[in-house]
């Protein structure tokens, strides 16, 4: 597990390096720094599908409606790495990219995984700031417990999107930001080539790969399914979006 959890990190080297944001870093942390509300809105696409694919390992039971989630860490005392299962409910959200600037969907995923206590919020919206050097905007949002045995999220270094579990992610484009404790943004390339790739992923993988390392030095990913929930929330997005 150790291994495969540093074969994803690097595959990031290259998504993460191929375009410089440098603007993005500046421009997107005092945009949150004004407005870090997160909208509210239903639940869209959301019939429970009772068919999210599970694996063997840690089946446990999920709430209605939500997909699979797993967290991979590593571990000095288990050679294999240790999984532990959770949830994620997809729906979407109507957001404000910037004060004063017109209201717009996005999309939204809870990641719940129970026995580490770890509470992630994921949302992707449009960029519509022409400031920015992005395309779309990646929020993830950490809530740990004040005893969490590894500390804290020190970076978030890319994104990865799948087909499967198991199988091995492919690095969306664009630049990662720690914004404060618990925080962090990741702009997507806005340069053509780049953004058709993202979107590319973004719609067609079913699962997804978030690579986290932790204050103490220890490295964990956590990997969460679109499922047949997910991939309505993303249609309707994407459409609205005109995309």
């Amino acid at each position: 597990m150790a291994i495969e959890i540093a074969r994803r990190l690097a595959a990031l080297g290259v998504g993460a390096a191929v375009i410089a944001l440098a603007a993005l870093m500046s421009g997107i942390v005092s945009l949150q720094a004004e407005d870090t509300k997160s909208g509210s809105g239903a639940v869209i696409g959301g019939q429970p599908t009772g068919q999210s694919d599970q694996s063997s390992a840690g089946n446990q039971a999920m709430p209605e409606a939500a997909q699979r989630a797993v967290l991979y860490e590593e571990d000095a005392s288990i050679p294999q790495g240790r999984q532990s299962v959770g949830s994620a409910v997809w729906r979407t959200e109507t957001v404000s990219p910037a004060p004063g600037r017109p209201t717009e969907p996005a999309i939204r995923a809870d990641i719940e995984i129970p026995e580490r206590g770890m509470i992630v919020t994921w949302s992707l919206r449009r960029n519509s700031d022409p400031a920015l050097p992005a395309s779309h905007v990646i929020e993830i949002n950490f809530k740990l417990p004040a005893n969490f045995p590894d500390g804290g999220i020190a970076s978030v270094p890319g994104f990865l999107a799948k087909d499967t579990e198991q199988s091995r992610g492919q690095p969306l484009k664009g630049l990662a930001v720690k914004v404060n404790n618990g925080f962090f943004m990741i702009g997507l390339s806005a340069v053509d080539a780049d953004r058709q790739r993202n979107l590319q992923l973004l719609k067609d993988e079913g699962w997804f790969d978030m690579p986290i390392y932790y204050t103490d030095g220890e490295r964990a990913i956590v990997a969460f399914q679109k499922g047949r929930t997910g991939a309505r929330v993303f249609t309707d997005a994407f459409a609205a979006w005109g995309q």
